[in-house]
Order: C-alpha cells, then sequence, then structure tokens
C-alpha cells in the first residue's frame, strides 16, 4: 500500500471503530495534505459524524473526532489537545527564534509531527498546541530554543490563533483565488494557475482546484512553498475599475 492508502486506510479504521463499539475516535494532528486526504475519503465513512478541530479556530494543522452525540448517545469527548505556553526564562537575553527553531528543538525531543498541532509566534515566545498525552512531558523537557533558555507551561487556549499578520493592499479584477494569490506573490497568473491542480492551494484547510474560486470574507488561502493569507475585503474601486483590496499575510 501507498502512504497515502495507509493514511486513508486508517481514517476508515477510526471510522469504523467508533460506529462498532459506539465510543468516540480520534486521528492524530493532520498537516494540509493529510487534511485534504481525510476530505477525499470522507464518502467512505459518511455513515459516521465527525468534527475537525486544532485547539483554537483557524489551526492549520487538525484532528478529526468520529461521532457526535446524536450517535453515540453521550456527550462528545474534549478533543486530546493541550496548549503550551513556551516563554524564555530571561528576556532581556534572549534571542529571536523563528517557527522553525521551535520544531527543530522539538524534533530534537524525539516528538513526532503527528503529535503537534499549530506553533504561533506569540509575546516574545511561542504557543504550541500538542497531544494532551505530551504536554506534562513538555513541560518538563523543552527547556532550549537555539541558544535560549525556555519554559514551557500549560495555559488556556485562545479562541482563535494567534499570529503575526502584515496588512497589504492590493489591486485585482475579482476575487477569484489565483487572482488574489498571484498579486500577493508577485506570481505571473500562469504560474498562479498551475498551482491550483497541484494541490499546493488550501482555502480554510482544504485544498482548492479550481483558481477562479472566489474568495469570501475571512477566507483563508495557504499557498504550499509561498505563505498563508487572510482575505479581508473589498475597500472600494480604483480609477480604471479595479478592486482595492485588502489582504493579511501570515509572518
Amino acid at each position: 500500500m501507498t502512504e497515502e492508502e495507509l493514511i486513508t486506510h486508517r481514517f476508515c479504521e477510526l471510522a469504523e471503530t467508533c460506529y462498532a463499539r459506539g465510543r468516540y475516535t480520534f486521528t492524530d494532528f493532520l498537516g494540509l495534505s493529510e487534511a485534504d486526504l481525510f476530505y477525499r475519503a470522507a464518502a467512505d465513512f459518511s455513515y459516521v459524524p465527525y468534527t475537525v478541530f486544532g485547539g483554537a479556530e483557524g489551526c492549520e494543522r487538525v484532528m478529526v473526532r468520529f461521532g457526535d452525540e446524536e450517535s453515540l448517545g453521550y456527550a462528545p469527548e474534549e478533543f486530546p489537545i493541550a496548549c503550551l505556553s513556551v516563554l524564555p526564562t530571561a528576556p532581556k537575553f534572549a534571542e529571536p527564534f523563528s517557527h522553525r527553531d521551535c520544531l527543530g528543538a522539538l524534533m530534537n525531543l524525539g516528538i513526532k509531527r503527528e503529535c503537534l498541532g499549530d506553533i504561533c509566534q506569540s509575546d516574545g515566545g511561542f504557543l504550541l498546541f500538542c497531544d494532551e498525552k505530551l504536554a506534562d512531558y513538555l513541560c518538563e523537557n523543552l527547556t532550549r530554543v537555539r541558544h535560549t533558555a525556555v519554559r514551557a507551561a500549560r495555559c488556556a487556549p485562545p479562541t482563535s490563533i494567534i499570529a503575526r499578520v502584515k496588512s497589504e493592499r492590493i489591486q485585482v479584477s475579482s476575487p477569484r483565488a489565483d487572482a488574489i494569490l498571484a498579486r500577493a506573490y508577485q506570481l505571473s497568473r500562469t504560474e498562479s494557475a498551475e498551482l491550483f491542480p497541484a494541490r499546493r492551494v488550501f482555502i480554510n484547510g482544504r485544498a482548492c482546484l479550481d483558481g477562479s474560486t472566489t474568495l469570501r470574507e475571512g477566507d483563508l488561502l495557504t499557498a504550499r512553498g509561498y505563505g498563508r493569507l487572510r482575505y479581508v475585503g473589498v475597500e472600494g474601486l480604483s480609477r480604471k475599475g479595479k478592486q482595492n483590496t485588502v489582504i493579511e499575510k501570515f509572518v
């Protein structure tokens, strides 16, 4: 079996376990590609309801919970997701670190990527969503990111993801996904259009294969290899009839 077939088979197993044993089941954290596989395979287990969540609204990496109160007869189990705040122990002497630095420190502890959700930079440190089973271990053992000593502690998750964004104004003929993508990342329309059938563009976590898809206010667009942005909306029209459009790039 290919890797994709193995992942899809695992989804079906979890759905069947939920249905046959009458209990909630959960996937690991899914990246964009795995989540795309899930949505493509969803028809195979349409007899089982499911919920998708990553720890806070807008998370890119998510878990799937199979089952709901109506189908199983009891209240849904909480997602096994913990939120950790990771801050320098001596902020005055801390060096800046990136998402890659944070992920590298976690990988050095032997943590598998599927056990980790989003990593969001915040207030001189970062917020980390992880599998509940790893939370205590990380609080004890995540003590350094690059050359900076850090301290990890459980915290209440935000209602929505915290991310640094850069607001930009661009002009487009229409709020088509390929047009927004081309202007946002200085691509030709041909280069932008080629990303869609290659399954490299995701809107609100789902692969988008049609560049003519119209974005709605608040939509999150991710282009693998380029970045992630939020479509804010249109402020007005230029003298030449172009739409003055506001986007927020995640940085």
